[in-house]
């Protein structure tokens, strides 16, 4: 039986190996929030904890990275709930960057539910360094030559393996961000519906009532105001079925600057009270060749990014 003192030391020993370890190790909340980072990351960032606790993950990364993290690896975990040897650059506190190797695990509880995210994260400044060197070595000797050849066989294999590996996934994960985009719209949309399906019933309701007394003079405003709501209402319809589903391009001639001005109440509903939306329109903009739906998704997922982007406000 193991007395206070050795469950004392037995705590110490395991919070230095891993303040300590080898590695950077990272604890963030579902969010993407770190809640916990190590010693050794702070000594490879140059900063101390403090700074890091806080942040998300990405923002350490250079752009290129927040960007193929963001579109590739974060849906990975999400989808899966891992993603292994991953390389990438971070950046120090003093702008200088560390290359790495990143690995990602969500720890699920009982319930189903993501508690936490472990990254793991491996300094590749060695490895980089190696493969600059083998490169640069190219041609020294025909024996370097054959070892580079053999390198280059193998690496193309990986390459076009992977090549087919990432078209696989790529529109397994334009399906996934199109449902995504989905879940972003439902609070809003619904909302809408709501209000659209409320001028059907109380333009029906008052037409119902003035028949039933005989005044009959308002009858055609108000089927007009619910003609109206419902037309709007279906014209909601078909933008989530344009969203959920894929579907074959029909391309039309489209006015872009209608086509966004029509956006309006749509995009005031995705993107909430606290952004603030400017639309800004082209004067003399010719008409465009495009599938009306597939222009409107891509005005909406860009609209959704960059309020992602900016939980906290402009900046």
């Amino acid at each position: 039986m193991s007395s206070g003192s050795d469950i004392g030391q037995d705590v110490d020993d395991l919070l230095d190996l891993f303040e300590n370890a080898p590695c950077g190790y990272i604890s963030a909340a579902p969010d993407g929030r770190i809640i916990l980072a190590n010693k050794t990351l702070s000594s490879w960032l140059g900063m101390s904890g403090e700074k890091i606790v806080g942040r998300k993950f990405i923002d350490f990364l250079t752009m290129p990275g927040k960007i193929y993290f963001e579109t590739h690896f974060a849906p990975l975990v999400t989808m899966q709930g891992w993603f292994n040897e991953v390389a990438l650059d971070m950046v120090k506190a003093d702008g200088s960057r560390v290359p790495v190797l990143v690995n990602a695990v969500a720890r699920i509880s009982d319930e189903g539910d993501v508690r936490f995210i472990r990254i793991t994260i491996f300094n590749a400044t060695d490895r980089r360094r190696y493969e600059k060197e083998l490169l640069e070595a190219r041609g020294a000797s025909e024996r370097s030559a054959a070892a580079l050849r053999d390198l280059n066989a193998t690496l193309e294999e990986r390459v076009a393996v992977a090549v087919q590996e990432k078209i696989a996934a790529e529109s397994t994960l334009h399906q996934a961000q199109k449902i995504e985009a989905i879940g972003h719209l439902t609070g809003g949309i619904a909302h809408d519906f709501n209000n659209m399906l409320a001028v059907v019933i109380g333009g029906l309701n008052m037409a119902q009532r003035r028949i039933a007394r005989g005044a009959l003079d308002d009858i055609p405003r108000l089927l007009d105001a619910a003609l109206d709501g419902a037309n709007r209402a279906a014209t909601l319809t078909q933008r989530l079925l344009a969203f959920s589903r894929q579907q074959p391009l029909s391309p039309e001639t489209v006015d872009a600057n209608k086509l966004v001005a029509n956006m309006a109440e749509i995009l005031a509903s995705t993107l909430g009270e606290i952004v603030q939306k400017e639309t800004v329109l082209a004067s003399g903009l010719w008409r465009t060749k495009a599938d009306a739906n597939q222009l409107e998704n891509a005005v909406l997922n860009l609209a959704v990014n960059a309020r992602d982007a900016m939980p906290e406000g402009e900046s």
